[in-house]
């Protein structure tokens, strides 16, 4: 089998390269933060290490903050939608009283046209009457 030396150099080096990222979390702690007679970290809270306290707390006020930030817009959105339903009774209402008053109005003008109409005609009737009588005293003549 032939391998050529810088296959084999290039090879080894990006396994080196991989097997870095493969190595834990703490595998660079300091000796000093481990406790080996207690096979527990240095300072730990409820079994865990300081920074994944710290990293689970600032994780909270994180979640927290965002909680309260969604609350807060869903309140302004919910006012929004109130306000805005409100406006529009509002226009709701104004609209109708405007709308009640053009209808009266329109019903006294209909009203007086109506009367106006029934006027003419009683007029009109008279006249044709008068004139029926003048012919017919005409014919009697």
């Amino acid at each position: 089998m032939d391998v050529k030396l810088g296959k084999l150099v290039v090879g080894s080096s990006l396994a080196l390269s991989l097997s870095a990222f493969a190595l834990p979390v703490f595998a660079y702690t300091s000796a000093h933060v481990l406790d080996i007679s207690t096979q527990g970290y240095l300072g730990e809270e409820n079994g865990r290490p300081p920074t994944v306290q710290y990293a689970e707390e600032e994780h909270h006020d994180v979640v927290n903050q965002a909680e309260s930030a969604v609350d807060r817009k869903s309140d302004e959105v919910r006012d929004e939608a109130h306000d805005a339903k409100a406006a529009v009774e509002n226009r709701h209402e104004m609209n109708e009283a405007t709308e009640s008053e053009h209808h009266a109005a329109n019903l006294e003008d209909k009203a007086e046209r109506k009367a106006g109409e029934m006027r003419d005609e009683a007029h009109e009737a008279t006249d044709a009457v008068k004139q029926e009588h003048e012919a017919h005293e005409s014919m009697d003549r």
